[in-house]
């Protein structure tokens, strides 16, 4: 027969508890450097196409300078954003 004190301590066998994100390290960050240039060279190239639009075509010229940037850091391996983010205190792997 299954109690409920039974079915607690089966399903605390079962399932180990997830690590709470609250008690996380405060220097630890959600995103890593990965995500956080992916996600910033988006941003350049968002606003730089909305300045186009709204301001001068000239500021596609920076929407190229983003593209070959992320283009020659796929095969340099190296990319200014990352030694920025590095210096900011981004954790460079996950895990």
């Amino acid at each position: 027969m299954i109690t409920p004190n039974n079915r607690l301590k089966r399903d605390a066998k079962a399932a180990p508890l997830k690590r709470n994100v609250r008690h996380q390290d405060k220097r630890e960050s959600y995103m890593k450097m990965e995500q956080w240039v992916r996600a910033i060279a988006g941003i350049f190239i968002l606003a730089s196409l909305a300045l186009a639009h709204f301001n001068h075509p000239y500021w596609l010229f920076f929407t190229a300078f983003v593209g070959v940037n992320l283009l020659q850091s796929v095969f340099t391996r190296w990319c200014l954003m990352e030694i920025i983010l590095a210096k900011l205190g981004i954790a460079k792997k996950s895990g």
